[in-house]
C-alpha cells in the first residue's frame, strides 16, 4: 500500500504549498524526504518577537542566522518583526493592554521614546546579531514590521537601512505599537506593495502622514497600496485618502491595480483618481463619512472615469454605496462577464482552426519548397561533377608531365652526389687512420678524474654517488662501480669512495630536498596536502604529498605551475587523525628549522613557519576512509586558528597603544576571571599563559573576520576536500556488487552457488535436508560468501598468489601458454589492484572453458588425483550459472565504465576539471539502467554503451562477443544488470562524488577561481610511497626510514635540478654537509623504535583493563542469572507484581535458558525492544510458557539449567551465537 513517503517529491512539494507556515513546519517533522521536499516552504518565514521573557532565545535565534549555521538562511523569504524591545511585554500581555484601550483605558509608557527596560548589554547583543542576521538574510522579499512605543533609537535605522541595501519589494508597517513620531522612514526603498496600520494611533499625524506620503511617492511602480488609518470617528486631524496622494504627479501616474482603505475618509478627486485609472481591485471598510466626499459618490465617481474593476468589497457607514453596488453592479458585472467569457471561447476556437489550418498549408509550403531546393541542388551538383572531373583530367595528365621532368633533374643530381660520397668517403678513411695514430700515441697518458677538492668530494661526485643509490646499487659497491666505468671510458678515478660517504651524500641529497621544499612552500601562495597510510610489519607507515606552484628551475622565467612535491614516508604510533596531523606537523616543524637555518633562505630573506603551511593550505585529498574525513576537519580548525591569529596580530598591530589596551584590558580580565581569578592565574605555567594570550588574540580576529564580507570570507577560509577517483570507481563497483547481491534475496531467484572454506563446508557436507538445520549449520550457512567477486578471488589464490610459494601460478602460465598459445596473465585481484575483479572476469568470461580443462589437468596431476576446497569452489563457481551471470555484469562494468573512467581521470590529472565528466558519468549509468540493450544487443553500437562513446579495444569488443554468445545461458543477466548499475548509480552519485555537490565547496567557487587551483585525481604518488617502502626494505633491511627518505624524496622532487641551479654556493654545499652530519649521529631510527614501544605498552595497559572491566562484567552477569534462576517467577499473579529490574532479570534468564533450543522460532526480544513495563511482562509471560512446554517436553535439571565455561561465565556451549543487547557498529 503507498504511503506518502512513495509520493514524489514535487507532489509533496504542492502540497505543501497550499498549507500554512506552522502545517509546514509539523509536517517536516514527519520524516527525511519530506523534510528535504518542502524545506523551503517550511523555512521560509522568520519571525523576531523580543520581550523581557525571551531575550536570550531571541539572541541565539538571531546568532544562528548570523553564523550561518541554520540553513534557513538559504530559504527565508518573509520577515516578521513584531518587537525589538527587550523590556517590552509579551504578545499576551500586549493583547490584553490593547483590550483595555479599546475598552477605554490609557496606556502608560514606562520610560521615554526610545528607550527600554532591558539591559545594555543585552540591548547591543542584540543589535550586532540582529545587524549581522539582517546582512545574511538576502533573498527576502517581503518584510513585515509591529512598531513598539518602547523600540530601542538603532531600531528604525537598522531596519530601514536593510530594507534600502537588499532592495525588498513588499513592506508591511504596522503603527498601532503607539511608537514616537520621531522616526525616519528615508532610508525606504521603492515599494511594489505597501501596507500602513495604526496610522491614527501614533503623535502629531501629519507628519506621520507626510513621511508615508513620500514612501508612496517615490515607489513609481507601486501596484498594490493598502491603509488602515485605524480612525473610528472623523476629526479635524483624520487622515483622507487625498492626504496619501498629496505630493504624487499627476503626469505620471502611479500603476495601482489593488487599493484597500479602511476606517478613513476616502475623497476621489483629482489628486486621487490619476492614480487609480490602472485600478483593479478596490476594498473600503468602514469609511468615515466626509461632507465634500459623501460614500455614494464614490461609485459614480468611478463610473465616470470608466475606472472598471474586477473585485469590489465595500464595507462603508452608509448603505447607499452598498445598495447601489449590489442592485447595479453585481447583475452588469454578472453579465458582462457571462458575455466576455462566451466571446473569448469562440474567438479561441475560431483562432485554433485557423492556426491548425495555417500550419497545415505551411508544412505543405515547407516540403515543396524542400523538393525545390533538392532538385535545384541536384542539378547543380551534377553540373559540377561534370566540370571537377574535366578539370581533375587535365590536372592528372600535366601533373605526370611535370613529374617526368623532375625525376629526370633528380637522375642528374644524384648522379653528381654520387660522385661526391665517394670523394668524402676516401676522405673519412685518411682521417680515421690519422685518429688512430693519435689514439695510440695518448693512451700512455690517461687523464684524471678527481673526486675530492682539498680534502672534499666533490658535488659532481656526490651526485653521482646518489644517482647510483637511487637505481639499486649497493652502497658498498658504489666506490669500485665509479672507478670501474672510469677505467672502461679511459679515465683513472683517483680513489675508491666509501660506503660510508655514499651514506652521508644520500643523507645530504634529503637535506637538499627539505630546503627545496621550505623554499617551495614560502614562496608559493597556494598548498595543497594529500596523504595515505598503510601497515607493514605492523607499523604504520603514512606517505604524505603536497601539490605546490613553482617555476621551472630550468626556465627561470616561466609562470609558476603547479607540481607535486612528496614529504616523505612517516611512521606513526596509532591510526588515529590526530596522530597523523601530529605526525605532519612533526614533519613541518623539521623542515622548517632546516630552510630557516639555510644560506639560501638568509640571502632570498625568507623564512617557513609550520602556521604558513596551514594559512596557505586550501584543501585536503585522499581516500575516503573515515579517519581522513577527521583528518581534513582538525586541519580545517588548525587553518582557521592561524587564519584569527593572524587577523587579531595585524588589527593590534594597526592600532594605538591606547586602543589595544582599552580593547584588550576586559578581555583579560574576562579570562583571569573564568579561570577561577589572580590566584590561580599567577599558579599557572607559562605555556598556559601563552595559549590563553593566543586565544585573545585569535578573539580579535574572530571580530575582525566576521566584519568582512561574504565574498571575502569565503575566500579567505577556502578548505576543500576532494577524493582519489580511483577509490571511487573502487567503491562504486562494491556498491553495484552489494545491489546484485541483494537482486537475488529480494527476487527469490536462484542465487550464485555457495563457497565455503574447508572448515564450514565439512559442516554443511553431513547435514541432512530433510531436517531442521543445527546452529553450526545455520552459521557455515551465513558466514559463507558467493558470486563472481569471491570467485574471482579464489581464481587469484590459484592463479597468481601473492605468496609465491602457494598456488599453481607457472603451472598455468605454462598450460595457457600451449593451449591458447600465449600467455594469459591472471589479474592481480590478490594484491586489490584497480578494477581487478572487473578484468578478473573478463579473464575467466573468455577463457572459460580453458579454466575448465585446466582445473581438470590439475586433479589429474596431482599424486592423489583430486582437487582442493579452494580448487573445488573455483571449478564450481565458473560452471554455475548464476555466478556465471555476476562475472559478465562485472566484465562489461569493467569493460564499458571502469576502463574508461581511470583513463580519463588519469588524462587529466586536475580534479577541479571532472565535475561535468562524473554528471556524465551518472548521467551513463542512469542511461544503460533505462536501457540495458545498450550492453545485451549484440548489434549495440559503442557510442552508447562506453561511458566516453570511444571505439572498444580489441580486448573490450572479446570481451562483449564472449557475453553475448552465453546470454542465452544466463536469462537473469539483464536483471541482474540493471540492478549492478542501480546499487553503482547510487553509491556514486550519493557518496562519492559529493564534492562536486550543489552548494558546495567548489560549486560556490567562481570560473576563475577554480582554474587557479589543483587537486590531483588520484592519490597514486601516496598508494605508491609505502610500496617503494616495502619493496626498498626487501633489498636493504637493515635500512632507517630516514635514510630512504633522503633518497626517495630527492628523486621524486627532482632535486637535483633545484640542487644544480639554485644552491650553488659553497656555502649551501658546507650547510648540507653539517645538517647531515648532525642527522647521521642523531640516532633517529632508534627514537621511531622507542617511541613505537612505548605507544605499545600504553595501548597493552589500556586494552588490559578494558578487558578486565568486561570479564567482570560478564562474571557479574553470570552470577546474576545464576541467583535468578534458583528463584523462577512461572505465575502471572507474580509476574504482574514484579518491578521492571526484576523483570529483566527474570528475562535475562529465559533468554540464556532459550539458546540451548535451536528448533525455537520465538525468543525473548532484545531489552532495547521493550520499551515499557507492559512490554516486558508480556514478553516474560510468553516466555514462562515456552519454558514450562520445554519442561515438559525435555526435563531439566532442578538447580543447573546454565552451563559453566572454563573462564567462569554463565552461558551456553555455543558462545557464537550469544546475542548481544547493543551493537558496536563502529568501524
Amino acid at each position: 500500500m503507498a504511503s506518502i513517503v512513495s509520493i514524489a517529491p514535487e507532489i509533496i512539494y504542492d502540497i505543501g504549498s497550499n498549507l500554512d507556515a506552522k502545517s509546514n513546519q509539523n509536517l517536516r517533522l514527519v520524516c527525511r524526504k519530506i523534510c528535504s521536499a518542502i524545506e523551503s516552504l517550511a523555512l521560509s518565514r522568520i519571525v523576531i518577537d523580543v520581550n523581557r521573557g525571551n531575550v536570550e532565545y531571541n539572541i541565539r535565534k538571531l546568532q544562528g542566522y548570523a553564523t550561518r549555521s541554520t540553513i534557513a538562511t538559504n530559504y527565508v523569504h518573509t520577515l516578521i518583526i513584531r518587537s525589538l524591545a527587550v523590556g517590552s511585554a509579551s504578545r499576551l500581555e500586549r493583547a490584553q493592554r490593547f483590550v483595555q484601550t479599546n475598552a477605554g483605558g490609557s496606556i502608560v509608557e514606562i520610560g521615554p521614546p526610545g528607550t527600554s527596560m532591558g539591559t545594555f548589554e543585552e540591548q547591543s547583543t542584540l543589535h550586532k546579531y540582529l545587524h549581522a542576521a539582517l546582512l545574511q538574510l538576502n533573498r527576502v522579499e517581503s518584510v513585515e514590521w509591529f512598531t513598539h512605543f518602547q523600540d530601542p533609537a538603532w531600531a528604525f535605522p537598522t531596519v530601514t537601512e536593510y530594507l534600502s541595501n537588499q532592495r525588498v519589494p513588499n513592506f508591511s508597517l504596522n503603527l498601532e505599537g503607539s511608537c514616537s513620531s520621531a522616526f525616519d522612514l528615508e532610508l525606504v526603498p521603492p515599494l511594489r506593495s505597501f501596507k500602513v496600520t495604526g496610522v491614527s494611533t501614533v503623535s502629531h499625524i501629519p507628519k506621520v502622514v507626510q513621511r508615508l506620503a513620500n514612501i508612496i511617492a517615490k515607489s513609481p511602480h507601486l501596484g498594490r497600496l493598502h491603509i488602515d488609518a485605524t480612525c473610528y470617528n472623523s476629526t479635524s486631524e483624520s487622515p483622507t485618502l487625498h492626504d496619501f496622494f498629496v505630493g504624487l504627479d499627476i503626469s505620471s501616474p502611479l500603476p495601482l491595480k489593488h487599493l484597500t482603505v479602511c476606517n478613513m475618509v476616502v475623497k476621489l478627486d483629482g489628486t486621487t483618481l490619476p492614480h487609480l485609472q490602472s485600478l483593479q481591485s478596490l476594498t473600503i471598510h468602514h469609511d468615515l463619512a466626509s461632507p465634500d466626499s459623501p460614500p455614494s459618490e464614490i461609485w459614480n465617481t468611478l463610473e465616470k472615469e470608466a475606472i472598471h474593476l474586477r473585485y469590489i468589497n465595500v464595507t462603508c457607514s452608509e448603505n447607499a454605496l452598498d445598495n447601489q453596488y449590489k442592485d447595479v453592479s453585481v447583475p452588469l458585472l454578472a453579465q458582462q462577464a457571462k458575455t466576455a467569457t462566451s466571446r473569448y471561447w469562440n474567438e479561441r476556437r475560431r483562432r485554433k482552426r485557423l492556426e491548425k489550418s495555417n500550419a497545415a498549408h505551411k508544412a505543405e509550403l515547407k516540403a515543396l519548397r524542400a523538393d525545390n531546393a533538392r532538385l535545384q541542388g541536384d542539378l547543380d551538383m551534377s553540373r559540377k561533377e561534370g566540370l571537377v572531373k574535366e578539370e581533375d583530367a587535365k590536372a592528372v595528365i600535366d601533373c605526370f608531365q611535370e613529374r617526368i621532368t623532375l625525376l629526370t633533374k633528380e637522375r642528374r643530381v644524384h648522379m653528381r652526389e654520387r660522385v661526391q660520397l665517394k670523394r668524402k668517403c676516401e676522405q673519412i678513411m685518411r682521417l680515421k687512420a690519422r685518429l688512430k695514430t693519435r689514439i695510440q700515441k695518448q693512451d700512455s697518458h690517461k687523464r684524471v678524474f678527481k673526486l675530492t677538492t682539498r680534502g672534499v668530494y666533490t658535488k659532481q661526485a656526490r651526485a653521482m654517488a646518489c644517482y647510483l643509490a637511487s637505481v639499486g646499487t649497493a652502497e658498498k659497491k658504489i666506490g669500485e662501480t665509479i672507478k670501474t666505468i672510469g677505467d672502461m671510458i679511459g679515465v683513472e678515478v683517483d680513489r675508491v669512495m666509501s660506503s660510508r660517504t655514499v651514506e652521508r651524500a644520500v643523507l645530504e641529497s634529503g637535506v637538499a630536498a627539505e630546503v627545496q621544499l621550505g623554499y617551495e612552500m614560502a614562496k608559493s601562495d597556494k598548498l595543497t596536502y594529500s596523504s595515505d597510510s598503510t601497515s607493514h610489519k605492523h607499523i604504520e607507515y603514512e606517505s604524505r604529498t603536497i601539490a605546490v606552484r613553482v617555476v621551472d628551475y630550468t626556465k627561470p622565467n616561466a609562470l609558476p605551475e603547479w607540481k607535486s612535491r612528496s614529504l616523505g614516508i612517516g611512521t606513526s604510533t596509532n591510526h588515529t587523525s590526530q596522530t597523523q596531523v601530529d605526525g605532519l606537523r612533526k614533519r613541518l616543524e623539521e623542515i622548517s628549522q632546516v630552510f630557516n637555518g639555510s644560506p639560501l633562505a638568509k640571502r632570498e630573506g625568507l623564512t617557513f613557519k609550520i602556521d604558513d603551511f596551514a594559512y596557505k593550505l586550501i584543501g585536503t585529498s585522499g581516500d575516503h576512509a573515515a579517519d581522513q574525513k577527521k583528518s581534513h576537519t582538525i586541519m580545517k580548525e588548525w587553518k582557521l586558528d592561524v587564519i584569527l591569529q593572524r587577523l587579531g596580530e595585524e588589527a593590534l598591530f594597526a592600532m594605538s597603544v591606547t586602543r589595544v589596551v582599552a580593547l584588550l584590558a576586559p578581555l583579560k580580565a574576562s579570562q583571569i576571571e573564568m579561570m577561577g581569578g589572580y590566584d590561580v592565574w599567577n599558579s599557572t605555567s607559562e605555556d598556559v599563559r601563552a595559549r590563553a594570550d593566543v586565544d585573545i588574540v585569535r578573539e580579535v580576529g574572530r571580530q575582525v573576520l566576521a566584519g568582512m564580507s561574504d565574498k571575502d570570507r569565503e575566500r579567505l577560509t577556502l578548505f576543500i576536500r576532494t577524493g582519489c577517483c580511483m577509490h571511487k570507481d573502487l567503491n562504486t563497483v562494491k556498491g553495484g556488487d552489494k545491489a546484485m547481491q541483494a537482486f537475488w534475496k529480494e527476487t527469490k531467484k536462484t542465487p550464485p552457488i555457495l563457497l565455503a572454506n574447508k572448515d564450514n563446508a565439512a559442516v554443511l557436507s553431513v547435514s541432512n535436508h530433510a531436517l531442521e538445520p543445527t546452529a553450526a549449520e545455520r552459521r557455515a550457512a551465513e558466514v559463507s560468501k558467493r558470486g563472481a567477486s569471491h570467485a574471482t578471488m579464489l581464481g587469484g589464490l590459484i592463479c597468481r598468489n601473492k605468496d609465491k610459494k602457494k598456488g599453481q601460478q607457472d603451472t598455468y602460465d605454462w598450460y595457457m601458454e600451449e593451449k591458447v598459445g600465449n600467455r594469459v596473465p591472471y589479474p592481480d585481484v590478490s594484491n586489490t589492484r584497480y578494477g581487478s575483479h572487473g578484468e578478473a572476469s573478463a579473464t575467466l568470461i573468455v577463457y572459460r572453458d580453458h579454466f575448465i580443462r585446466f582445473m581438470e589437468f590439475v586433479r589429474d596431476a596431482k599424486d592423489k588425483p583430486g582437487l582442493t576446497n579452494i580448487e573445488q569452489n573455483f571449478m564450481n563457481a565458473i560452471q554455475d550459472i548464476p555466478t556465471l551471470t555476476e562475472l559478465c555484469v562485472l566484465a562489461m562494468y569493467n569493460i564499458n565504465v571502469s576502463r574508461p573512467f581511470m583513463q580519463h581521470v588519469r588524462l587529466h590529472d586536475n580534479l577541479m576539471d571532472l565535475g561535468p565528466f562524473f554528471q556524465k558519468k551518472v548521467g551513463f549509468l542512469k542511461a544503460v539502467t533505462a536501457d540495458p540493450t545498450r550492453w545485451l544487443h549484440p548489434d549495440a553500437s559503442h557510442t552508447d554503451g562506453t561511458l566516453d562513446g570511444r571505439e572498444r579495444d580489441p580486448w573490450g569488443n572479446l570481451v562483449m562477443e564472449t557475453v553475448h554468445s552465453v546470454m542465452r545461458d544466463c536469462p537473469d543477466l539483464e536483471e541482474a544488470v540493471v540492478a549492478f548499475l542501480k546499487g553503482a548509480e547510487k553509491i556514486f552519485s550519493e557518496r562519492f562524488s559529493d564534492e562536486f555537490i550543489k552548494g558546495g565547496d567548489i560549486d560556490r567557487l567562481a570560473t576563475e577561481d577554480r582554474k587557479e587551483l589543483y587537486f590531483s585525481s588520484t592519490n597514486d604518488l601516496n598508494e605508491g610511497g609505502p610500496g617503494s617502502w616495502r619493496l626498498g626494505q626487501r633489498h636493504r633491511p637493515s635500512e632507517t626510514i630516514s635514510k630512504f627518505n633522503a633518497g626517495f624524496i630527492s628523486r621524486r622532487n627532482t632535486t637535483a635540478i633545484f640542487h644544480q641551479t639554485v644552491l650553488s654556493s659553497e656555502e649551501d654545499e658546507a650547510y648540507l654537509r653539517k645538517v647531515a652530519r648532525e642527522r647521521d649521529t642523531q640516532k633517529l631510527q632508534k627514537q621511531i623504535k622507542e617511541a613505537q614501544l612505548a605507544a605499545d605498552a600504553q595501548k597493552v595497559v589500556e586494552n588490559r583493563d578494558k578487558n578486565a572491566k568486561r570479564q567482570q562484567k560478564k562474571t557479574t552477569r553470570a552470577a546474576t542469572i545464576t541467583e535468578t534462576g534458583k528463584v523462577l517467577v512461572l505465575e502471572d499473579a507474580q509476574i504482574d507484581k514484579l518491578n521492571n529490574e526484576d523483570l529483566n532479570r527474570q528475562l535475562d534468564w529465559h533468554r540464556d535458558n532459550e539458546k540451548g533450543f535451536p528448533a525455537l522460532t520465538e525468543l525473548v526480544p532484545l531489552k532495547s525492544h521493550m520499551s515499557v513495563k507492559a512490554d516486558r511482562v508480556r514478553e516474560l509471560k510468553s516466555a514462562v510458557k515456552r519454558y514450562e512446554t520445554l519442561q515438559e517436553a525435555v526435563p531439566l535439571p532442578e538447580h543447573a539449567v546454565n552451563v559453566l565455561n572454563d573462564d567462569g561465565v554463565v552461558g551456553s556451549n555455543q558462545d557464537d551465537l550469544y546475542v548481544s543487547d547493543y551493537e558496536d557498529n563502529m568501524v
